[in-house]
């Protein structure tokens, strides 16, 4: 029998002993804001080049494809990166080029700007997400990796319902201020 509701089983470890860690809630972290950031800047990008800088739809539609081919297009090899310099530094690469993505928007509004945000925002996503759910999964048997790629889906759905929803407001204000708020 399993006990009161919400009492673990004896053999079993508690939700929270599962995420103490730390490299555990730098997993849940990373990969949380990277969701987050992509999220937020992809869902405002069609409306600010659309409706705040007059690109057509068809030039939108380019960015948001290139946007996703690099998003997951580096799946081919991003195995071989974590494996070569190792799932936290892979990490820390693509929190790098998060941020490169976001000065690349910063600094202009032209088809370039757009394309460069967008594509490196994708390669930048791909590397701290799958290197991060790599890191997780890395700390626990298969029974406890299971229940904590649960406790992570939570965070990072939440993270990008977050990204989703701060979106649509703030670049009713301004591309600029998507931006900042990615920072």
């Amino acid at each position: 029998l399993r006990g009161s509701v919400g009492e673990p089983l004896p053999d079993e470890i508690s939700t929270y002993e599962l995420i103490r860690p730390f490299r555990v809630r730098v997993a849940i972290w990373s990969a949380a804001t990277a969701m987050f950031t992509m999220i937020l800047i992809m869902s405002a990008t069609s409306l600010a080049m659309h409706n705040h800088f007059n690109f057509g739809l068809t030039t939108v539609s380019l960015v948001i494809q290139l946007h996703v081919s690099s998003m997951f297009i580096p799946c081919f090899f991003t195995a071989e990166i974590i494996e070569l310099m190792g799932k936290e530094l892979t990490i820390v690469v693509g929190s790098f080029l998060l941020g490169a993505s976001i000065l690349i928007g910063m600094l202009g509004t032209s088809l370039a700007h757009f394309l460069g945000c967008l594509t490196t925002l994708g390669v930048a996503w791909n590397f701290q997400f799958i290197a991060s759910t790599r890191l997780l999964v890395s700390e626990f048997d298969e029974k406890n990796a299971a229940r904590v790629e649960g406790v992570n889906e939570v965070f990072v759905q939440g993270a990008g319902a977050l990204g989703a929803l701060a979106s649509g407001y703030l670049v009713s204000i301004s591309w600029r201020m998507v931006l900042w708020f990615a920072v």
